[in-house]
């Protein structure tokens, strides 16, 4: 009777296990996740039914040896799913060799459009991203496009608000692929912005990726960053019709990633406000000839993270802070307390009295803040 009851036991387990591994890759099928030739596919494994059946004479009628059955069915139909699914969403897999396999341009002409300003959104996620400004010739707008995938192709979405002209760059993020340990090649985009006179807006958005923007001569309104691990250098020069338009706003957010911001004493920011979770910001604030910023307050939380602030010699700053467990060096020396808990005010010589000046306000957890004035 109890070896009757055993035997039961393993036919109820492993029974059950195959109906689930079954109920699973039918439900995967209907709601389109997994094609229905998938079962063509899942033929091919049937030997796995011989190899669990030997395992189980082995083992004998155990109720032990009907879970390491069941088990062992679970496995495999999720194998096989994991397996499946890879297969069929990168069927467009090329050869990753050092060119990607698919290339694509897209632009702008200026007899499309005629703005007076722009609007540009780019989320870079997990591509290599670079944007220049320059007179392209007859463009607005030029992208070049590297990608591996067909279904990685970019979008480029663009309406007309007003006179100004929105575009949203959005290079789609490759299809999913169970090869995270040997893929490690990212798709490459290239964006050119052919009116460096036309005021800019800048909001910029970078997963895991890296997003490297030379803008030069580019006449930068507004910008916002947002950077989760990934990587995010821009570079600012003078606007192409030498005049600086004050009143501009910078917004950043850092989570793990790294933010670098070079030449922003060539705009007219009034108005930075940033976070730093884990990662590192750096802000310089040097610029080509004349610093084109007046009075600049800016404001950023710091949590584990790092600030590197530069201000060339000639500009003004004030730092006020709050420091948690964290510490804030300026010029190389250490202030405030070392204890937990210190607010620090410093002024440079020049601050009242300089033509450009920053009013920086921090907030440190445990993170680190370095404020370098050149002096």
């Amino acid at each position: 009777m109890a070896s009757g009851s055993s035997g039961g036991g393993r036919r109820d387990v492993v029974g059950a296990a195959i109906l689930i591994a079954a109920g699973v890759i039918l439900l995967m099928n209907t709601t389109g996740v997994l094609p229905w030739s998938a079962w063509r596919e899942l033929v091919r494994f049937w030997p796995v039914l011989v190899i669990l059946w030997g395992i189980s004479i082995i083992f004998g009628q155990s109720r032990a040896a009907a879970w390491v059955v069941g088990i062992l069915v679970l496995v495999a139909a999720g194998s096989f799913v994991m397996w499946a699914f890879g297969g069929f969403t990168s069927r467009d897999l090329r050869d990753p060799g050092p060119v990607p396999g698919f290339q694509q341009w897209i632009t702008l002409s200026r007899d499309e459009y005629d703005p007076s300003s722009i609007r540009l959104e780019v989320d870079a996620a997990a591509a290599d991203v670079t944007i220049t400004s320059g007179e392209a010739a007859g463009d607005v707008f030029r992208a070049r496009a590297e990608y591996y995938y067909r279904q990685a192709e970019p979008l480029l979405n663009t309406k007309m608000s007003g006179s100004t002209l929105e575009m949203s760059y959005i290079p789609r993020r490759e299809p999913r692929t169970f090869m995270p340990l040997v893929w490690n090649r990212r798709d490459r985009h290239s964006i050119e912005l052919g009116r460096p006179e036309l005021p800019t807006e800048l909001d910029l958005t970078v997963d895991v990726g890296r997003l490297d923007a030379r803008l030069g001569s580019l006449n930068v309104t507004d910008v916002a960053l947002d950077v989760g691990g990934g990587v995010l250098e821009a570079s600012f020069g003078p606007p192409a019709g030498g005049e600086v338009a004050l009143g501009r706003r910078l917004e950043f957010d850092v989570g793990a990633g790294t933010v670098s911001l070079a030449g922003l004493g060539n705009t007219g920011m009034t108005s930075i406000a940033g976070r730093v979770g884990s990662g590192t910001a750096t802000l310089d604030f040097s610029a080509a000839g004349r610093l084109g910023m007046r009075r600049t307050r800016a404001h950023v939380n710091v949590g584990a993270g790092r600030l590197v602030v530069n201000v060339p010699a000639g500009m003004g700053v004030r730092v006020t802070a709050q420091v948690g467990v964290g510490s804030l060096y300026i010029d190389g020396r250490r202030q405030g307390g070392r204890g937990i808990g210190s607010s620090v005010t410093w002024e440079s010589p020049d601050y009242y009295s300089a033509e450009a000046a920053l009013d920086l306000l921090v907030q440190v957890g445990a993170g680190k803040v370095e404020v370098n004035t050149g002096r």
